[in-house]
């Protein structure tokens, strides 16, 4: 992609390189790596997915089920979000049962925790 800046452009302040973004591996017992999806709260991470996932994840956290009209309401805007900006992970996701899928957001949050401070009560 050319650098070349027109006197019609915008540069966007402060985009990481999309090597240095933080992402959290999800991968099977044998190691092999099924999809990948950003540490959130982390540089880079789409707008979209963030609001997507904390109106997702709120209510999950007071105990809502995945069958809620909200929580799917919610986890229909997510996928969506997600789609945009991580097809291969969306395919992953769509593969697995209700218990992986928990599993994934789980520590989807533990590990943004981790290497992004992620609060998901912020």
């Amino acid at each position: 992609m050319s650098t070349t800046t027109h006197t019609n452009t915008v540069t966007l302040p402060g985009l990481p390189d999309e090597d240095a973004q933080i992402f959290v591996h999800f991968q099977r017992e044998d190691g092999k790596v099924l999809f990948s999806l950003p540490a959130l709260g982390s540089p880079g991470v789409p707008m979209g997915v963030m609001t997507a996932f904390s109106l997702f994840w709120e209510p999950i956290q007071r105990g809502a089920s995945m069958t809620d009209r909200a929580v799917s309401t919610a986890w229909n805007l997510l996928i969506t979000s997600l789609a945009d900006a991580y097809p291969d992970a969306v395919r992953a996701l769509a593969s697995l049962d209700t218990a992986n899928v928990a599993h994934v957001m789980t520590n989807w949050v533990q590990k943004s925790t981790e290497l992004a401070g992620y609060d998901p009560k912020a």
